[in-house]
């Protein structure tokens, strides 16, 4: 059985990781940078809660969500706008992916070395010529891959120093096989400190919001709906986690991270739902 998925045309705004794109942007922090990552950051929220923030929000929103390029208002991958932090199209490699990533601001993965967990395709990409497809075949064990992009300052390498932002916005568009499974934690978006490269691993403690933040978009099997499965530090916890979880090691653990996670009572914080643009 197949678990395929296949990523195609995908905007990213942000400092962590990602599972793909084809031709898409990446904008950084402020409300002209919403615009030009084709989302209408006018709404007190940042975002329009209304159709200009899904990714076929089309001319209302400054994308042409059906251009060859897949790009926003004559911008592109190759021709990008000056907010976007990071586009990809997959273009580059002539669908050869060692050769793509090769020259790709992508700085690691995981299973980039198995092309039945990952490899470009031309099999009705959103836009262009290729995307990023993710079988997940029986030989590789069923498992799919990832691809990871720091907003670097400098040089793309493993262990730089990073920007740091405000606000961010990403944009993908998506494309399941029929027998795909689920993915939990999907795409991903996150950071921490400039000189601070490498994830904490910070799983039920309650964030400070100096730390780290992250959030990743998970989604619903059957409809697609997705959402933000984020931490915060306003967020509900789990006190009564000692039912499947050593709860102790859980606020020692946290406490060790400067995470003082169980102050006032033992407790597992476990990421809360937000809501976010439909997957189709």
């Amino acid at each position: 059985m197949s678990r395929s998925l296949v990523i195609a045309e995908c905007c990213l705004s942000a400092c962590l990781a990602l599972a793909g794109c084809r031709a898409g942007t990446i904008a950084g922090s402020g409300r002209d940078a919403g615009a030009d990552a084709g989302i209408d950051a006018s709404g007190d929220s940042g975002v329009d809660a209304g159709a200009d923030a899904g990714a076929d929000a089309g001319a209302d929103a400054g994308i042409d969500a059906g251009g060859d390029d897949g790009g926003s208002a004559g911008f592109s991958c190759s021709h990008p706008r000056p907010a976007w932090l990071l586009c990809e199209d997959f273009e580059r490699g002539d669908g050869d992916f060692d050769a793509w990533l090769a020259v790709s601001d992508f700085i690691a993965g995981v299973g980039v070395d198995d092309r039945g967990r990952i490899r470009l395709s031309s099999d009705q990409p959103h836009a262009g010529a290729w995307s990023v497809y993710m079988p997940a075949e029986a030989g590789s064990g069923y498992q799919g891959a990832s691809l990871d992009w720091r907003a670097c300052q400098g040089a793309q390498e493993s262990n730089c120093s990073m920007r740091s932002f405000e606000q961010l916005y990403f944009r993908a568009w998506i494309r399941f096989a029929e027998d795909h499974r689920y993915v939990h934690h999907f795409l991903n978006i996150g950071g921490s400190q400039p000189e601070d490269y490498w994830y904490h691993g910070t799983a039920g403690c309650l964030p400070n919001g100096v730390l780290s933040m992250g959030t990743t978009v998970d989604f619903q099997p059957d409809s697609h709906e997705s959402h933000f499965y984020t931490y915060w530090p306003d967020m509900s916890c789990d006190t009564r986690c000692d039912r499947y979880m050593d709860v102790d090691q859980v606020c020692q653990d946290c406490l060790d991270k400067g995470l003082p996670t169980c102050t006032e009572q033992p407790q597992c914080c476990w990421a809360g739902v937000l809501p976010a643009f439909s997957l189709l």
